[in-house]
């Protein structure tokens, strides 16, 4: 918890007053400051100390969105202010803007905050028998069963009466939430400041760890990705806010997910051998599982997670050059070396990693070296024509690829398991 010093209360208190003066209110609590930006945000006049805290632990919005933030949130609890309300006018119709600003150098000392964040799986573990289950693959990031997350309902501070899909569940005139009684969900949590109105960084970090959930499980042959199912369902991220160390986790919000992730929610599928063993008390299940724990933890883990991401990229996008594009990152991620790659060329290195990696005789390790290099061929010749199209032979190059890059992200993982 951070310390204010009375400058350091004084300029974040003026600082909030002038804001909200100035700031007009829209319907459903949406607050903006025309022709504000991050340029005239006075964070600079701040003390050092306070200025490294901020970096820390606020979001990408900074002291401005902080302020946006919590003013949406003040805002919603004024009993005088009506949601329904469509016309604008200044902040302080609503509030007493002095007591907010006030408010707000309050709960500025309480950062970081901690918080839950929740994803329903998709489609992945439906028909599935799974009860009481919860895999922790770090200290952050889980998968759980329905069953063991929070069964009361619980309070969004937004609404979203336009959205007509959400998973499975509809926002009732409470502005509740019921989360669905069966199913699995991805479970982070972390601490700092999740800002409505901007990217969050804590958000973008729990998708990615989604994201490399699923495609290292793809490397690992544990489930495929179909593709282009399509479904119309509006999938969301929960988040879930507390404010005080003791305090329950009460405040929530509402995030969709970026256009990979969101696509994969109907898209990915278990093997036929996972489907007819895997339940509550199978111990393939956990074991299987556990396997995916190097991309989330461990020495290596920031590598594989990454090229875990690109590798399901390379299987959700639609265009083959693309795939080819997004598999080569993936394995240059994974196995790349700036100085050896300098020494003998990043073709060869990688073209032999891969194959001793994965083949053991001196025929299959040629195999893999020329396919190898036959795909950094293909991708020189798309970098330097621009074509986005392949032919039919080069259509059988790339998705042989990448099964074998599969075959190289599999071992990294399995390999850093065993360790």
């Amino acid at each position: 918890m951070v310390k204010l010093s009375r400058g350091d209360r004084d300029i974040l208190r003026i600082y909030s007053q002038e804001y909200l003066s100035e700031l007009e209110t829209g319907p459903h609590y949406s607050v903006y400051y025309p022709g504000f930006s991050e340029e005239n945000d006075v964070s600079y006049d701040l003390s050092k100390p306070i200025q490294d805290f901020l970096k820390i632990n606020l979001d990408r919005g900074g002291l401005t969105g902080f302020i946006s933030s919590e003013a949406a949130h003040f805002l919603s609890q004024s009993e005088t202010y009506d949601p329904q309300h469509r016309g604008l006018g200044t902040l302080s119709e609503y509030i007493n803007v002095r007591d907010a600003s006030n408010e707000f150098a309050n709960i500025f000392v309480q950062l970081p905050f901690n918080y839950k964040l929740m994803w329903r799986s998709g489609n992945i573990f439906s028909g599935l028998s799974l009860k009481k289950m919860k895999i922790d693959f770090s200290q952050s990031f889980s998968i759980i069963s329905s069953d063991l997350l929070p069964q009361q309902n619980l309070n969004m501070t937004s609404k979203f009466k336009d959205t007509t899909h959400r998973i499975n569940s509809e926002l009732n005139d409470e502005d509740l939430l019921s989360l669905p009684t069966e199913g699995v969900y991805f479970l982070g949590s972390d601490s700092g400041y999740i800002d409505g109105g901007y990217d969050s960084d804590l958000f973008h970090v729990f998708l990615d760890n989604c994201k490399a959930f699923y495609g290292a499980g793809i490397a690992l042959g544990m489930w495929h990705y179909i593709g282009f199912m399509g479904g119309n369902e509006t999938k969301f991220v929960l988040s879930f806010e507390q404010r005080e160390k003791n305090s329950s986790f009460y405040l929530g919000h509402l995030h969709t997910p970026d256009r990979d992730l969101n696509s994969l929610y109907n898209e990915i599928f278990l093997t036929k051998r996972r489907r007819e063993t895997w339940h509550s008390d199978s111990p393939d299940l956990y074991s299987d599982i556990e396997r995916l724990k190097p991309v989330f933890c461990g020495e290596h883990s920031q590598k594989l997670r990454t090229s875990s991401i690109w590798f399901l990229r390379s299987h959700s996008s639609e265009n083959l050059i693309d795939k080819l594009l997004f598999a080569i990152i993936s394995l240059e991620v994974m196995l790349g070396d700036r100085q050896e790659s300098d020494r003998v060329g990043l073709t060869s290195l990688l073209a032999n990693r891969g194959a001793y990696m994965i083949r053991r005789s001196a025929k299959e390790r040629s195999d893999v070296l020329k396919l190898f290099k036959d795909l950094y061929s293909l991708r020189s010749k798309v970098m330097h024509s621009g074509t986005m199209t392949a032919s039919k032979g080069e259509n059988f190059l790339i998705n042989k690829g990448l099964v074998l890059i599969g075959e190289v992200l599999a071992h990294e993982i399995s390999f850093a398991h065993e360790v």
